[in-house]
């Protein structure tokens, strides 16, 4: 293998990792400020909900506040460093054009559709309100809206998402 290619997959794996931290971070931090908020809430329920509780009800919406913008930071930084996989790839399939890494990706991607195909349409990860998408597929709705590989994969589906 030619040093170009050497140096590229060493990063591709070091941007592979750092994305994998960036996961593990959010997820510590995730749990974190949900054991605080279900003590600050089992504390607000067992002493019922006065003005003496003000100051545990504003540490409430501060904490899921924090929350929010640390979620919406750590997926930045994952999706920078998984951004930088993808161009890492590219150049490396461009130096090594014989080894045919997209074709491979793309057989494996349709034998993978073949096997579930219903649920390789629901989308939980990308779009606004991704999670009711998904829900209401799930439910049998028709729902405007994008799928992993544009529309051509649409009519395995059948009937299920055009009722």
């Amino acid at each position: 293998m030619s040093d170009d290619a050497d140096i590229l997959l060493k990063f591709y794996f070091e941007e592979r990792e750092q994305a994998r931290k960036t996961e593990e971070q959010r997820s510590t931090v995730t749990n974190l400020v949900l054991v605080i908020a279900s003590a600050a809430l089992g504390i607000i329920a067992q002493k019922s909900l006065t003005i003496d509780m003000l100051p545990l009800s504003l540490l409430l919406v501060a904490l899921g506040v924090y929350g929010a913008i640390a979620s919406e930071k750590f997926y930045e930084r994952h999706q920078f460093h998984i951004g930088r996989t993808a161009f890492y790839r590219k150049r490396f399939v461009k130096l090594k054009p014989d080894i045919q890494l997209e074709e491979c990706r793309k057989e494996a991607y349709d034998e993978h559709l073949k096997n579930f195909p219903r649920v390789c349409q629901i989308d939980c990860v990308k779009g606004k309100n991704s999670s009711w998408k998904a829900i209401a597929k799930l439910n049998g709705e028709t729902v405007e809206g994008r799928f992993p590989i544009g529309n051509r994969h649409r009519p395995l589906l059948g009937n299920i998402l055009n009722r």
